[in-house]
């Protein structure tokens, strides 16, 4: 997906790729920051470098047309007099200044920015725009786009627009689903599915058989489950997708999982609380047994485990990375994707891996015995393993592993610890109800129990009248000790036993961690029940006072 007009977009798209990957390497390389990479370049090409504040959109969004800006990678920033200032993140064609200066018109300076800041700042400075306009679409290819003579393609048109509303939204997923004799398509955002447009049968139909050409799926087959990936190209990034087809009454469901190919967020953008942001680092970089993330679908754990390869990754550590499929592509990581109809399952590319000497492993998931096992051997041998499974409470890794026909003496030995996590929303920061007057149930029970006063959604224009925006993690870390080992070895110990000594040993629990996020009104009490149930309640119950984030 790219601007309208531009020409060549899969190629400029690759090239801004690329030059992201470039400056990020180079100023690692250096020890430098992008602000202090950025100052040298300038200053090697005789141009400003660029100032920090974000450009006003409503003054410079006609003095640069869109598609310009997006195919020339190069941001409007500020006019002075009768000369418009642009960033740009490679100064290094001399005859840039010109062209642009022929468009827009009056003269032009160059100043020097980060590539991803002159992006963002693309974004924001077009952001009042329609998106409809810019969407390109053109089936049989790997992206979303749409050539001009195909502009009256009215399924084209509606399918990039899908895709563009979803980038537009930050959604993780489309949901495409007959309903009521047509059909309907959600966007899920924030964990929360949102309704979009309605549409008539015929239309859904051609929708689902036009995203199945393009992951090179069989159009014809609507009787079997089907699954394809492909690729969404936008102005700023390259997202993977994940498509699966279903049939059910009425014809098929889709649903388009949105995989950010992006920047990797670092670990401070997680936004964890303390004390157990540091917990969740110290326990997932460290280099001794297999270590274990926990969480349902959807929880964070594969962004949070990215986020921790990325601290690793120096050029003294080899991390070689198992994964189905490869969400986050971090120069300098060695990342195998699953492809099991190939044969190259978990197991089998996990013993490959262990004879390429790594420094650290990270598998994307333990989903049996086999990978189990030879994940634990390569644990036992000195190879720092991270790892997800599905279990709802980090103390419940012990139980899964025992019952995939691990030992205990091998899991005593190999096991490093364990964190669970959830996301919950986090309040919308312009319409949140700091004085609640009248609590309702949920609230005025969580003052009598715990003393603290939760803040409440409201939702305005700019949440989409959910009342919240974006999410926050919470997180269970159960740090492995002699002690800990002592009682995986018992087996006589109860999950109970084993989670009194985690207990005894620091470990917080889930709900008084959302506890944490309510007190500083940054989430609610209606927010953790949703997503912790009645555990929130167990959790907060027995805890009298005030909780604290220290």
């Amino acid at each position: 997906m790219v601007a309208s007009g531009r020409t060549g977009g899969p190629d400029l798209t690759l090239d801004r790729v690329a030059l992201v990957d470039a400056w990020s390497i180079v100023a690692r390389s250096y020890g430098l920051s992008d602000d202090d990479l950025a100052e040298i370049v300038a200053e090697s090409f005789y141009c400003e470098v660029a100032p920090p504040s974000t450009p006003n959109g409503t003054m410079l969004r006609s003095a640069l047309p869109e598609d310009v800006a997006y195919a020339s990678l190069a941001a409007p920033i500020a006019l002075r007099d009768r000369e418009l200032v642009v960033a740009v993140a490679d100064p290094r064609d001399p005859g840039l200044a010109a062209r642009l200066a022929k468009v827009a018109r009056r003269p032009v300076a160059i100043a020097v920015a980060p590539p991803e800041t002159v992006q963002n700042w693309i974004l924001v400075v077009y952001a009042q725009t329609s998106t409809s306009g810019r969407v390109l679409y053109q089936p049989g290819t790997d992206g979303w786009e749409r050539s001009q003579d195909e502009a009256s393609d009215a399924t084209a048109q509606i399918t990039a627009e899908m895709f563009a509303e979803a980038v537009l939204l930050g959604a993780s997923d489309i949901h495409v689903q007959p309903f009521l004799g047509g059909g309907v398509v959600r966007y899920r955002v924030d964990g929360i599915l949102r309704r979009g447009p309605s549409l008539p049968a015929a239309v859904l139909r051609r929708i689902i058989s036009r995203v199945k050409a393009v992951a090179q799926m069989d159009v014809t087959d609507h009787l079997r489950p089907c699954d394809g990936r492909a690729q969404l190209q936008t102005p700023e990034k390259s997202i993977d997708l994940r498509i699966s087809t279903l049939p059910v009454e009425g014809g098929e469901k889709m649903v388009v999982r949105l995989l950010g190919s992006g920047r990797v967020p670092s670990f401070s953008d997680l936004r964890f609380t303390e004390p157990q942001g540091s917990r969740v680092r110290e326990l997932l970089t460290r280099r001794q047994g297999i270590v274990f993330v926990t969480g349902p679908t959807g929880s964070g754990k594969t962004t949070t485990l990215h986020a921790c390869m990325a601290l690793l990754n120096q050029v003294q550590t080899s991390i070689v990375t198992v994964e189905d499929p490869v969400e986050f592509r971090i120069p300098g990581l060695a990342q195998v994707d699953v492809q099991e109809a190939q044969g190259m399952t978990f197991a089998s590319a996990l013993r490959a891996v262990l004879r390429q000497d790594p420094n650290v492993i990270m598998v994307g998931e333990i989903r049996d015995a086999e990978t189990a096992g030879v994940a634990l051997t390569a644990a036992l041998t000195g190879h720092p393993v991270v790892t997800t499974v599905h279990t709802t409470r980090a103390i419940g890794v012990i139980a899964r592993l025992l019952e995939l026909g691990v030992a205990r003496t091998v899991l005593a030995d190999g096991f490093g610890g364990a964190t669970a996590q959830r996301l919950l929303r986090s309040l919308c920061a312009d319409c949140a109800l700091t004085e609640v007057v009248a609590p309702t149930a949920s609230e005025l029970r969580l003052t009598t129990l715990t003393g603290i006063r939760s803040y409440r959604a409201v939702g305005c224009a700019s949440c989409g009248y959910s009342g919240y925006r974006g999410r926050l993690p919470i997180a269970q870390v159960l740090m492995t000790s002699s002690r800990f080992r002592e009682g995986i070895l018992d087996a006589q110990a109860t999950e109970a036993d084993l989670e009194a000594i985690a207990t005894d040993e620091g470990m917080l629990t889930l709900g008084r961690a959302a506890a944490v996020l309510i007190e500083a009104g940054r989430t609610t009490v209606d927010e953790a029940v949703r997503v912790l149930g009645a555990s929130f309640w167990m959790d907060v119950g027995d805890v009298p006072g005030h909780f604290v984030s220290t």
